[in-house]
C-alpha cells in the first residue's frame, strides 16, 4: 500500500486551515509541509493538542495500585453470577 503523502498533507492543510484564519500558522503550516514528523507536531500545536505532562501527585505504586483493587472489587462483586453460555448460529445464507 503506498502512502499518498501529498493527498494526506492537502487533507489536513484544508482542515487546519479552515479552523486557523492566522497568516502565522499558514506560514509555519507551510514551512513543515516537507517534513511528515514536523508537520504532525505543528498541527498538534497550532491545534492546541499538546502533551500532558505526567502527574508529580501520584506515584506509579499508587496508579496501579488503584487497577489491582478495581479488577479485585469487580471479581468479588461477579463471584455468584452464572457463567454467560454461548450457542452458535445457523447461517442465513
Amino acid at each position: 500500500m503506498k502512502c499518498r503523502t501529498e493527498e494526506n498533507v492537502d487533507v489536513v492543510n484544508d482542515v487546519v486551515l479552515s479552523q486557523l484564519d492566522m497568516p502565522q500558522a499558514h506560514c509555519k503550516f507551510e514551512a513543515s509541509t516537507s517534513n511528515p514528523l514536523r508537520l504532525w507536531n505543528t498541527v498538534d500545536e497550532l491545534l492546541s493538542r499538546d502533551r500532558v505532562p505526567a502527574s508529580s501527585t501520584i506515584s506509579v505504586e499508587v496508579f496501579q495500585q488503584f487497577f489491582v483493587d478495581k479488577v479485585a472489587k469487580l471479581e468479588s462483586s461477579t463471584a455468584d453470577v452464572v457463567p454467560p453460555t454461548f450457542s452458535r448460529m445457523s447461517s442465513l445464507s
